[in-house]
This record gives structure tokens, C-alpha cells and sequence, in this order.
């Protein structure tokens, strides 16, 4: 048995008499099939163009009258991506479809179709069989995996991960026929698989993280604007207090604002931009000073420029915090409660204990080691050091996670009344709305226990390698006036 292993028809074989033996599959079905799926050497990628070709020139698939659908061994088969998409072309082009008599015992559901994709462990059917006697053999999503780069960075997790990669291999990444570009590498160029394959593992991971930490607290806040979509999915997993917690780095650190001094401190958060952006953005002064700046680098220029207003500033800050610390007393914002957010330095964090006068802890996703002073700044993914940074999987690439995670508003300016004052464009989006729903459906189908370091490394590994198409990366950026004349792209 041991040499006849060494053959691969053989193996093969022998790996279809075990399904077919479990769910009574006609073996003879059984054995045309095992042939046609032998590789005789490692496929390259499959284009639909490739199929296209060959199809038309021999007319169509297959001399046997029937569709040529396949439903899994137990019926239960989801199509992979971009199936029923690349049917409806043949059929648009007038290439008929067909399956050879022999199969029907498979007896094939249209809505729940693989088209031609069982794979027994580490082999695949073929898809297509032309008129001209050859086979086109799609990969299975396995096989693509192993081509492409990440199966190098990643394949230490894999055994380990059996769950988390099934699902990002076969639901997510690698999930259509036709996601290897012509370098063999995958291209993610669907919002909903970047959410479902890139960002989900690691949020899900985060929830684990706050689940453990939300026990010392008497109640989790959830900073806007990411902690929009953090609270639904936190929520989706875990009980507890929890609040959508409105605030920005702009909001809070104004309402701070009492003397010179507190708007000098403002001045100590990086800045590269407009002067007049920067006078707008955080004190809410409106000029027509020319010019642009960077801090804290000029600081002192900064401090200069911002003397001329600082009566006003002062007036109006003292009117935002009064009616911002109602709103901070409404939602029940105490001595016992801890904030969730991406992270960065903990700015908003820093800014609402000195506001409150409470002690508020901060729980994050990642968060730098120069973070702002104050309490308990704790986060999944830290930064010890700056020799860390470049190797970080993580947070160089926090920016990803801010544009994916974003509310359906705008930044929260101040409160007017009862009411918040958000600034324009940060209205809901279908494209964020698609990200999003990946992740929400990767929290539906995970059930398994969450490798930390997988996570974070499924992440870097996906964002590093720039696998994203530029349709979709394009589209990724941060509103941040705060930091800058405006939108930033992550890089």
C-alpha cells in the first residue's frame, strides 16, 4: 500500500472510495471524475479570459446533454464567489453548459451550486470539459492559497487555525476561481471579502480582549466614531453595560480650554498643514492667515498665532464644556468606567479625565508608547518602543482600521443643547457598509477561539502585501482635519 501511495491516481483513487463509500456515490461516476481532476503538474492561475478562449473555439462543454452543476457531497454547497456571475456570461455569449449523464446521481441544486468544485482535501474537479477532449481545471481556493504570497507568512498559523483559515481561505480571500492576478498573487477588489477576511479576525479579536478587561469596569464607552460598529459587534458576542460614547479629539480637548496655557497644550498633537485649517479645526477660530505649519515642531510660532484669540477661544470653550458635560453626565460617564477605541497616543482618553476630573481607563486595539499622560492605557497590540514600530503588525497600518470602521457622521464638533454638531461629510456610505458587513458575517460564521497573533498577522500580512485593487484601496481614508488640511489615505 505504501508504494501504490506514491502514485497520485492512486491517492486520488483511494481519497474518492472514502467519500463515495460514505455517501454512496456510484463509483464509476466516481472514478471519471478522480481522472480528470489529476493534476500533472501545478496549475497556473485561471482567468475567465482563458476560458473564454478555449470555448470559443470548440463551442461549448462537454458532449453529454446535461448542466454541468455540481452540489457538494452533502447538498449543503454555497457557490464560491463570482460563479453565478461567470454562468450568466457563458450563457449571455451563447455557450451552452452541460453536465455528462453520469453525474446526475450528484443531483444538482441550481440556487446551491459549487460548479465543479469538490474538493477531496488537497485535490479539485475539474470545472469545465470542452467538445475538444481537454479540461479546465479550476484551483481550489486551498490551491490559490498556496500560490500566492501570504502562504509564506501565514502558513505557520495554519494548522493551529484550522477555522479561522478554512473560513478566510474558502469565504474570504480566496473565495472566487478568478482572484489570482497574473503574478499568481490574490487581488482583494471586493469591499465586503476586505472585511470579511482582512479586518474581522482582528476585531474579533478585540472583543475577546475587551470581554476580559470589561470585568473590572463598571461600564464600557465606545469612542465615536470607530466605536460605532465596536459596540455592535462587541455586542453581538458579550453582555454588559456598554455606550456609544460621542466624542472627538476636537469636542473634548476645546471644552478643556480654560486658559493660554490649556490652548498651548493643544498644540503639542502633530500637525502638518494649513495655518488657517489648524486655527479652524481645533479652536474653532476663523482667519484668513496664510501659510502652513507643522507641530509641535513650531509650536511656539503656533502659541503666537492663537494669542490675538485666546479671550474668545476661552468664552467659547467655557460655553461647549458646560453643555458637553451634560451630555457626559446623561450617558453616566463615571469614576468606574473604561473607554474602547482603535488607539493611537489615548488623546480623547487624556482629555475627558482632565474634563470629568474621573479616572478613566483606556482599552484599545494598538496604541503608541509615547501615549498621552494620565490613567491606565491599556491596548491589544502595544508599541513598547521605536524600535518596535517598523515591524509592528499592527499599528502602522491603524489608518486601514479607522476607514473601515467609520460611523455613518461626521466628527463630533460640540453640542448644542441636547443636540450634537457633527461636521460635514460623514454621511453612511455603501461602500463602508459593505466592509462592514464582512466583518459582522465573519462574526456570524466564527465560533472557534481566536489566535491573537494570527489575527494580527492575517492583517499585516493582507495590508503589507498591498493585495488590495486599487478600486477598493482607493476609497479607504480618514477624515482628519484634526491633523491635516483633510482627507488621509492610509499607505
Amino acid at each position: 500500500m505504501g508504494s501504490m501511495l506514491k502514485n497520485r491516481y492512486t491517492y486520488t483513487m483511494l481519497l474518492y472510495m472514502r467519500h463515495a463509500a460514505r455517501y454512496g456515490i456510484a463509483s464509476a461516476a466516481g472514478r471519471a471524475l478522480c481522472k480528470c481532476a489529476e493534476p500533472k503538474s501545478r496549475l497556473a492561475p485561471v482567468s475567465k479570459q482563458d476560458i473564454f478562449l478555449r470555448l470559443d473555439g470548440c463551442g461549448g462543454v462537454s458532449a453529454e446533454p446535461e448542466e454541468l452543476f455540481f452540489t457538494s457531497l452533502n447538498g449543503s454547497c454555497v457557490p464560491r464567489a463570482g460563479m453565478r456571475e461567470f454562468v450568466r456570461e457563458l450563457r449571455q455569449m451563447g455557450i451552452k453548459i452541460y453536465v455528462p449523464k453520469k453525474y446526475i446521481s450528484l443531483k444538482p441544486v441550481l440556487d446551491k451550486l459549487s460548479f465543479g468544485d469538490i474538493a477531496f482535501e488537497d485535490t479539485a474537479l475539474p470545472v469545465i470539459s470542452c467538445r475538444d477532449g481537454a479540461n479546465i481545471r479550476i484551483p481550489s481556493p486551498m490551491e490559490m492559497f498556496e500560490k500566492s504570497t501570504a502562504y509564506s507568512v501565514l502558513k505557520r498559523f495554519l494548522k493551529s487555525n484550522k477555522e479561522l483559515f478554512e473560513l478566510i481561505i474558502k469565504k474570504g480571500v480566496y473565495s472566487s476561481p478568478f482572484c489570482l492576478d497574473k503574478r499568481g498573487e490574490a487581488v482583494i477588489d471586493e469591499p465586503y471579502i476586505l472585511g470579511y477576511a482582512v479586518f474581522a479576525p482582528l476585531m474579533y479579536s478585540f472583543t475577546d480582549f475587551l470581554s476580559e478587561e470589561a470585568k473590572k469596569y463598571d461600564k464600557l464607552f465606545f469612542l465615536s466614531r470607530e466605536g460605532y460598529l465596536l459596540k455592535q459587534l462587541y455586542d453581538m458576542r458579550f453582555s454588559g453595560d456598554t455606550e456609544y460614547l460621542l466624542a472627538s479629539r476636537r469636542a473634548v480637548s476645546f471644552a478643556c480650554i480654560e486658559s493660554g496655557a490649556d490652548a498651548d497644550d493643544i498644540l503639542s498633537t502633530y500637525y502638518k498643514g494649513s495655518v488657517k485649517n489648524l486655527l479652524y479645526s481645533r479652536f474653532g477660530i476663523e482667519c484668513d492667515i496664510g501659510g502652513h505649519i507643522s507641530l509641535p515642531e513650531e509650536r511656539a510660532r503656533a502659541a503666537e498665532l492663537i494669542k490675538p484669540y485666546c479671550g474668545k477661544m476661552i468664552k467659547s470653550a467655557s460655553r461647549e464644556r458646560e453643555e458637553y458635560l451634560k451630555y457626559l453626565a446623561s450617558v453616566g460617564l463615571s469614576e468606574g468606567s473604561a473607554v474602547a477605541d482603535v488607539g493611537y497616543r489615548g488623546s480623547i482618553q487624556h482629555y475627558l479625565s482632565r474634563l470629568t476630573g474621573k479616572r478613566l481607563d483606556g482599552l484599545y486595539i494598538t496604541s503608541l508608547y509615547d501615549a498621552l499622560p494620565g490613567k491606565s492605557c491599556k491596548s491589544l497590540y502595544p508599541v513598547y518602543n521605536a524600535f518596535e514600530l517598523p515591524r509592528h503588525p499592527v499599528y502602522p497600518h491603524h489608518l486601514y482600521l479607522e476607514a473601515a470602521l467609520k460611523a455613518p457622521h461626521g466628527q463630533l464638533l460640540c453640542f448644542d443643547g441636547d443636540s450634537p454638531v457633527f461636521a460635514p461629510g460623514g454621511e453612511s456610505d455603501s461602500f463602508t457598509e459593505e466592509i462592514q458587513s464582512g466583518i459582522k458575517a465573519f462574526f456570524e460564521d466564527f465560533k472557534g477561539d481566536m489566535d491573537r497573533e494570527a489575527a494580527a498577522e492575517i492583517f499585516n500580512a493582507f495590508i503589507s502585501l498591498k493585495m488590495t485593487d486599487r478600486s477598493v484601496s482607493d476609497r479607504l481614508f480618514v477624515e482628519d482635519s484634526y491633523c491635516s488640511d483633510g482627507d488621509t489615505k492610509p499607505h
